[in-house]
């Protein structure tokens, strides 16, 4: 699980910003030769909170849930979701 967070607004982050790291994880990725050497990929789930959760175990749920829907749309997906709190309906 890759977290970003806000802390007092200091750095806010927004869906440009998570598409960025959607697309800088998967040049790693690609960089790393895995995905060659081994004919392996992924797909994940990035979420966007603008309140923490109650503890880190809720955080993970809610990313979790997004890699799932991003694995139902086909190899290779990203499922970026803003949430303004931490009961996403799901």
């Amino acid at each position: 699980m890759l977290g970003i967070i806000d802390l007092d607004g200091v750095k806010a982050v927004n869906d440009t910003q998570a598409n960025h790291c959607d697309q800088r994880i998967r040049a790693l990725f690609q960089e790393s030769g895995l995905k060659q050497q081994y004919r392996v990929d992924f797909s994940m789930g990035l979420a966007i909170l603008t309140e923490l959760p109650e503890n880190l175990e809720d955080a993970s749920k809610i990313a979790d849930q997004l890699m799932y829907e991003s694995k139902s749309l086909g190899k290779s997906q990203t499922t970026i979701q803003s949430f303004t709190n931490t009961e996403p309906a799901f």
